[in-house]
């Protein structure tokens, strides 16, 4: 069972797909941990992240989907990108 109250609100990732940058933009948290997994489930990015929006340079990743999630205390989401 889902439900929306352990979600970051206000979650934005965009554009999607996209080609080497990669803009999260958050709501109602200050400091989150993203992590970036491939479709195989390995970790390839890690970073903690400050402020309402961050542009990540994704260029050193291959062609392919992904799947960046955000925690933060006891929220966290998950969203799929796909890098052209």
């Amino acid at each position: 069972l889902s439900t929306n109250q352990n979600q970051i609100s206000g979650l934005k990732v965009y554009p999607n797909p996209t080609n080497n940058t990669i803009t999260l933009s958050v709501s109602g948290i200050e400091t989150y941990n993203l992590s970036v997994t491939d479709i195989s489930g390995k970790i390839v990015f890690e970073k903690s992240l400050t402020g309402i929006e961050n542009t990540l340079d994704i260029s050193s990743l291959s062609s392919g989907a992904y799947f960046f999630t955000l925690n933060s205390g006891d929220k966290r989401e998950t969203v799929k990108i796909i890098k052209n």
